[in-house]
């Protein structure tokens, strides 16, 4: 088995919003988006990951687009995608490329990095926990301490965002109940957010921005990645699965002349049935602290062993 590595540079999450831009900037009748030559320059002073001369990577449809829908569907890897086919007929009727996630891959890490354009080592979201300073653990998705009753407030200096979405005129389409947390401000900024509470709304107001001439529109999916913590990929996640391809087409259908809809992942899942692994110890011994998570652990070793 060939263990999967960031391609940083070239087909990454971490490229597809900068790609989106360039492209933009071409297209568009310089409405407030910057041409090529000011949006190179504008990334040129930011830590992107993408290397612009590397384009080959990016879909067509995104080339000729002159607005576009970012989807960001959590928990939906390639391969998951090509296992359950018959039951996502519209997902699997898309062109596309295969793109990477960052590492680790865990879900606040790589939306960041989708937002930011940024590797996690330069956007500072480490983990879904990160040791902060000597013995206190942070949990970046609840934005918080559990052993502490002193929060927060995003972002903290832990957290060295350059900006979400460049600082570009990006129209976010939120759920309500995330829209105020901690991360989601750390990773989408104090923008207006478009909130919806029922996805048949999100519809809606993605479709409204659109008639308005919004540039560009993001929005995100969590049930698929929810369901499969919690049932595996079992005939739950296939009716989950049946239900979002629903909500895809819903989206194709509102598009109008000339606007793309782009979906990506921030992960993909494979089911684990064996026990996990144990720590030896000897090792267990010499450690302080744990963070990360279990598919990515982290062990802190006290100081001098």
């Amino acid at each position: 088995m060939i263990t999967p590595v960031p391609d940083y540079g070239h087909g990454c999450i971490s490229n597809v919003i900068p790609a989106i831009a360039l492209a933009l900037s071409n297209n568009r009748n310089s409405d407030g988006w910057p041409d090529e030559t000011q949006l190179l320059e504008k990334m040129s002073r930011l830590p992107l990951t993408m290397d612009t001369s590397r384009r080959d990577w990016i879909p067509k449809v995104i080339t000729e687009a002159t607005q576009v829908v970012v989807l960001v569907i959590d928990g939906l890897g390639t391969n998951q995608l090509a296992t359950f086919t018959k039951d996502a007929p519209v997902l699997s009727s898309l062109s596309g490329t295969n793109v990477s996630s960052v590492a680790p891959t865990t879900t606040a890490t790589a939306l960041t990095s989708i937002a930011s354009g940024m590797s996690p080592l330069d956007h500072g979201i480490l983990g879904y926990r990160m040791r902060l300073g000597n013995s206190q653990v942070f949990n970046s998705l609840l934005w918080s301490f559990p052993d502490s009753a002193k929060q927060p407030g995003p972002p903290t200096d832990a957290v060295r965002l350059g900006g979400s979405f460049m600082d570009l005129d990006v129209s976010v389409v939120c759920k309500a109940q995330y829209s105020k947390t901690g991360f989601t401000r750390a990773y989408l900024g104090d923008g207006k957010f478009h909130e919806f509470r029922h996805f048949s709304t999100m519809v809606g107001k993605v479709k409204a921005l659109l008639s308005q001439g919004k540039p560009l529109v993001y929005t995100y999916y969590e049930g698929l990645d929810s369901v499969a913590h919690e049932y595996g990929l079992s005939e739950f996640y296939v009716g989950e699965l049946r239900f979002l391809d629903f909500l895809v087409a819903a989206l194709i259908e509102v598009l109008p002349r000339g606007a793309a809809l782009v979906i990506t992942a921030d992960h993909g899942q494979v089911e684990v049935p064996q026990a996990p692994i144990q720590i030896d110890p000897k090792l267990e011994a010499l450690t302080i602290l744990k963070s990360g998570e279990g598919r990515f652990r982290w062990l802190h070793i006290r100081n001098g062993a």
